[in-house]
């Protein structure tokens, strides 16, 4: 975000007599949310991925236990399942974020 308030743009939003409210609140953040809505994309392959090593650490049984005993006992059914709801979520969570860029950005909007 401070990266964006030194922007042309904002410069000339000010030039106006914008208020810094309405700079950061309409001009600038709608710049910043684009990376962080991108990583927080990045974190939900990450949570799932981290599943295990989390419930091993706080003692807590969930589908990484259920993942890693089915592995360990050839349970292929179950393996299966899991792999396709964790790409399932993968894949819902990767098109809820191509409709907030686009809600985001309205320079996406015209491609």
């Amino acid at each position: 975000m401070e990266k964006t308030l030194d922007a042309p743009f904002v410069t000339t939003v000010r030039a106006r007599g914008v208020g810094e409210f309405i700079i950061r609140w309409r001009h600038v953040l709608r710049h910043a949310l684009l990376p962080a809505v991108t990583l927080g994309g990045w974190l939900i392959g990450g949570l799932l991925g981290g599943a295990v090593i989390t419930e091993k650490v706080f003692g807590r049984p969930g589908l990484g236990t259920v993942t890693l005993g089915a592995v360990l006992t050839h349970d292929v059914p179950v393996v299966l399942t899991v792999v396709l709801l964790a790409a399932f979520i993968h894949v819902a969570a990767s098109t809820l974020l191509d409709i907030l860029y686009v809600l985001i950005d309205p320079r996406l909007r015209a491609q």
